[in-house]
């Protein structure tokens, strides 16, 4: 239940809001919407993501799913100092959507694994993990910590923070049922993912370097 009962009645708008039944005044969750808008220097995503991990402490688990992960510097940087540990979920390689794809594209998957394995090996508390399901390919995407969730557009990566407009909502709830249901939702994709595999093709990482800011 989100609350947004008025408590007073000085203006005609909060006098005709007494009279509908908006929720209790003690809601329990809280939406918060964000908008990421490069080219008008919009990054309330970018600025969300890095207070959560820079303020977190080593009590706290954080979950990160992505179908297209190349992190930002700013990001990666977030990641390096947080002191809480962080699995982020990417596709392998036969589960991205531009697997097998014509041309270069079929190298697309190859350069998403490299850059993943770079992001592990560059930041200690973080714990890579890629889904696999036979005949699936993934494309999940959010965060999950604690009473703290994240959802929309955005794949947190490069592209997200220099190149297009996303929104994202940051639902913080202490109902337990939604807890829960937000909670299988994240364990819907754990069942399937295991600690990532180095599967990129040695010539992706020529094309790295020239392909990172479309990726």
């Amino acid at each position: 239940v989100v609350s947004t009962q008025s408590t007073g009645c000085n203006t005609p708008i909060e006098k005709e809001a007494n009279l509908r039944d908006l929720g209790p005044s003690d809601g329990d969750t809280c939406v918060y919407p964000m908008f990421q808008i490069p080219w008008l220097s919009v990054h309330q995503v970018d600025e969300a993501l890095e207070l959560f991990l820079i303020t977190a402490d080593s009590r706290q688990n954080f979950t990160l799913s992505s179908g297209y992960f190349n992190p930002s510097k700013r990001l990666i940087d977030a990641l390096k100092h947080t002191k809480a540990q962080v699995d982020i979920i990417i596709p392998s390689i036969e589960a991205n959507g531009f697997y097998k794809g014509a041309s270069v594209k079929g190298l697309v998957p190859d350069m998403y694994n490299l850059s993943g394995l770079r992001t592990l090996n560059s930041c200690p508390n973080v714990n890579l993990l890629e889904y696999s399901r036979k005949g699936w390919s993934f494309h999940a995407k959010g965060i999950w910590a604690n009473n703290l969730t994240i959802l929309g557009s955005s794949n947190f990566n490069r592209r997200s923070s220099l190149r297009d407009t996303e929104f994202c909502v940051s639902l913080v709830t202490d109902n337990t049922l939604l807890q829960d249901s937000l909670n299988e939702e994240k364990e819907s994709l754990r069942v399937f993912s295991r600690d990532v595999q180095k599967s990129y093709r040695p010539i992706s990482a020529l094309g790295f370097p020239l392909m990172s800011s479309f990726l």
